[in-house]
């Protein structure tokens, strides 16, 4: 602004005040947005932005268009490949993209190892791992691994660049923990002391465990004694003994 302008503005903000509150909101806006550019995101927030995405994109299918019509013996590459490394036996066969959400697919040909695959390309990688490619014409589905990569198992029909390709995200997520077994891991149990009018105390643990039960006794007192050497114990239980 030029310096008449800008004398218009300040006169009319020193006598409106909505004006003048509504431009220091905007400059206490555009400071927060500076002051937070640098903080990192704590962890539970991209948690709570993962499980979101995941419940808004449940089932989602994103229909993708051909941007490679033919495929020749030469190779196709965007503009971001730069040029191609001497003896590089990677083609890309076809490009197919969607431009909501911002996603591109790529069918690849690695002569080295003898096998095409497919490649996606997003910035949210939610979009590109671990999702389905469908072919619907030619009912065959290739599931991506974390890197957005598809190995293809089996021959497909010529023309394919130009089918009905498409992206299926999945229709449920789940995020599952080891499991870790301890056939010791007390389960429950309870502990009770009990006593003769001879004085004699014992305390009486019993603990359900992952494998079995367990009865453990401890001698508290025998006769008033608290200093005893070998005591032998009797557990009976329906005719039964255990020595």
């Amino acid at each position: 602004l030029d310096n008449e302008k800008a004398g218009v503005i300040a006169e009319h903000l020193e006598s409106c005040q909505f004006c003048r509150e509504y431009c220091e909101n905007c400059r206490q806006y555009q400071q927060c947005i500076v002051d937070s550019a640098s903080d990192k995101i704590p962890e539970r927030a991209v948690l709570l932005a993962d499980r979101l995405f995941a419940a808004a994109s449940r089932g989602q299918i994103i229909h993708l268009s051909s941007l490679t019509t033919t495929h020749t013996s030469a190779s196709v590459l965007l503009a971001a490949d730069g040029e191609r490394k001497p003896g590089s036996k990677i083609r890309n066969l076809a490009t197919l993209y969607s431009e909501t959400p911002e996603v591109v697919l790529r069918v690849m040909r690695d002569f080295d190892h003898g096998y095409d695959y497919v490649q996606l390309i997003a910035d949210d990688p939610n979009l590109t791992s671990h999702v389905m490619v469908q072919i619907p014409r030619s009912d065959q589905e290739f599931i991506t691994d974390a890197d957005g990569k598809a190995v293809i198992d089996k021959d497909i029909e010529d023309g394919f660049e130009t089918s009905n390709w498409q992206i299926k995200m999945p229709d449920a997520v789940f995020s599952l923990e080891p499991l870790t077994y301890d056939p010791d891991r007390v389960e429950y149990a309870k502990e009770m002391t009990l006593e003769t009018n001879q004085h004699d105390r014992i305390e009486v643990r019993f603990e359900g465990k992952t494998e079995g039960k367990q009865i453990s006794i401890r001698i508290i007192e025998l006769q008033g004694q608290t200093d005893f050497d070998t005591v032998r114990v009797s557990v009976t239980q329906d005719n039964l003994s255990k020595m």
